[in-house]
């Protein structure tokens, strides 16, 4: 699955909007659609902090892997 699929997948789940999450990471309102249409990638430092706000992997995030957390204990 393509990042902004997961992007998209994960806000879906944890019930949140688009701004809420840009003003989490001090972006712009509109980034997040960007990000999940596919218009423009995030850099590095916004990927870890997308990854950190849903306690995932970046793995996870990028499509790379299938398991969200691997250092969780569940």
């Amino acid at each position: 699955m393509e990042f902004k699929n997961r992007l998209r997948a994960l806000r879906e789940d944890a019930d949140v909007k688009q701004y809420q999450i840009a003003k989490q990471i001090n972006l712009k309102s509109n980034s997040i659609s960007k990000y999940e249409s596919g218009l423009t990638q995030p850099s590095i430092e916004t990927i870890i902090k997308i990854a950190g706000i849903f306690k995932v992997g970046v793995d996870y995030l990028l499509g790379v892997s299938s398991i969200k957390n691997p250092y969780s204990k569940e």
